[in-house]
């Protein structure tokens, strides 16, 4: 296994250990749900394909870009 796929393996697993805390934080106070809980709602929505063109633009094609997807896709979804 390449040094990349790890390296995406324990950003994802860092993304998943920052998204399931607020996910529970929303579940539990209410006006961290009324204001993280929407705009969490808004992203989930979006597929991981629609952050690849800002990751272009704001880090150029680097590993950084694929990491940007990666988090993000992760920290909304859970």
């Amino acid at each position: 296994m390449k040094m990349n796929t790890v390296r995406r393996i324990v950003v994802a697993a860092i993304g998943a250990a920052i998204g399931i805390p607020l996910g529970a934080l929303c579940a539990r106070v209410r006006w961290v749900r009324d204001t993280l809980g929407v705009l969490a709602l808004g992203l989930q929505t979006l597929p991981s394909v629609c952050w690849v063109p800002l990751a272009l633009l704001w880090f150029g094609i680097r590993e950084e870009a694929v990491l940007f997807v990666v988090v993000m896709g992760t920290v909304w979804a859970v």
